[in-house]
């Protein structure tokens, strides 16, 4: 929710009827009290303007006394208190306005926004839905019920506002990657993919969305373009070594297997000493057939002490047998052989015992 915007509007509304509630409420009091009551509210309009919400709630509670059955008062008197985040006393006063008139609709959107806040959020949709049936374009309050629908997990529901929002001309970035995950969830993939692009349109820096995007491309097996999206978003997020690593397997399945290896280096640069990067390099190596190198970077991986060390020395055994050592390929086979790995059991028949 975008609370500014909200909350200047909360102060807006109330400040423009300040005037009507004068005189709303002028038939209730007679003689001096007219006067006192007149300038009372002038004063808490200055009160209010000022920011001193404070002082104006205390000129409210002098109103009460000549208009207890004016539901303007409480509805003003909520508005200071939402801004000294007083929302449990707001929610008391907004409450009282529209049991005093429930066609008071600038109340709903009050009470809504502070229901959200108390994570009422039930009771928030209800009352943006009452305000929005008088004010069906009203784009504050589609977006609001957009975003708490989201949060509901009702996408169906969040998709209506939403879109409804964005048509109303309104280019918002966020309400498009909220669309994305909307119909993603509702199994629409080209749906989600359009406001992807559009989020991307709006904010093409965005490291999020550029993620967002590389991943669905890697889904499509799209690989090339996924890259193009990773090095976007690698280019705000320089340490980030699962950038690295997705873009490196994206160069494999490319068949790329030095370019993979330089992915693996970048983010060696920011973690030397993560044994995983370590065996992803060597595995990237082996397929170079950089058998020397890729030896070198598995040893790196067992000092560090990678997990799957089965899988390891199978990797090193295999290397040793490439450059033609082959007791110590023997030797790595038998200690893959001894910790499971199926595939080290055939080497050492073919290789070990002839």
């Amino acid at each position: 929710m975008q609370r500014l915007t909200l909350m200047n509007r909360i102060k807006n509304i109330s400040l423009r009827l300040l005037f009507g509630l004068i005189l709303g409420g002028l038939c209730q009091v007679n003689g001096s009290a007219q006067t006192t009551v007149v300038r009372l509210f002038k004063e808490a309009e200055n009160l209010m303007d000022k920011g001193k919400y404070k002082q104006a709630i205390e000129k409210y509670d002098s109103i009460y006394l000549f208009q207890p059955g004016n539901p303007k008062l409480f509805y003003n008197r909520a508005s200071a208190y939402i801004y000294t985040q007083k929302y449990s006393k707001a929610l008391v006063d907004l409450n009282k306005s529209i049991s005093l008139d429930t066609a008071y609709f600038d109340a709903y959107f009050n009470r809504a926004f502070v229901h959200s806040f108390l994570r009422n959020e039930a009771f928030a949709i209800g009352d943006y839905t009452v305000y929005l049936e008088k004010y069906p374009n009203d784009e504050e309050a589609l977006l609001a019920r957009g975003k708490l629908y989201m949060e509901q997990q009702e996408y169906t529901s969040a998709i209506a506002d939403l879109r409804q929002y964005a048509s109303l001309g309104n280019k918002n970035h966020e309400v498009y990657i909220s669309l994305y995950y909307a119909y993603r969830a509702t199994n629409q993939p080209n749906a989600a993919q359009l406001y992807l692009d559009s989020a991307l349109v709006a904010k093409p820096l965005n490291s999020k969305y550029n993620i967002i995007k590389a991943e669905m491309l890697f889904d499509d097996k799209k690989y090339e373009e996924a890259c193009t999206y990773y090095d976007k978003a690698i280019r705000s997020n320089y340490g980030n070594i699962d950038l690295y690593i997705a873009k490196a397997e994206a160069k494999y399945l490319q068949g790329l297997y030095n370019d993979a290896v330089v992915e693996m280096d970048n983010a060696l640069r920011y973690k030397p000493n993560n044994a995983n990067l370590h065996y992803d390099k060597a595995f990237y190596l082996l397929q170079s057939k950089r058998y020397k190198e890729s030896l070198a970077a598995g040893k790196n991986a067992l000092k560090h002490q990678y997990s799957d060390s089965s899988t390891l020395y199978f990797l090193l055994a295999v290397c040793s047998n490439n450059l033609g050592l082959a007791e110590d390929a023997c030797t790595y086979f038998t200690k893959a052989n001894e910790l499971g790995n199926k595939d080290a059991a055939n080497y050492l028949k073919q290789v070990c015992e002839e």
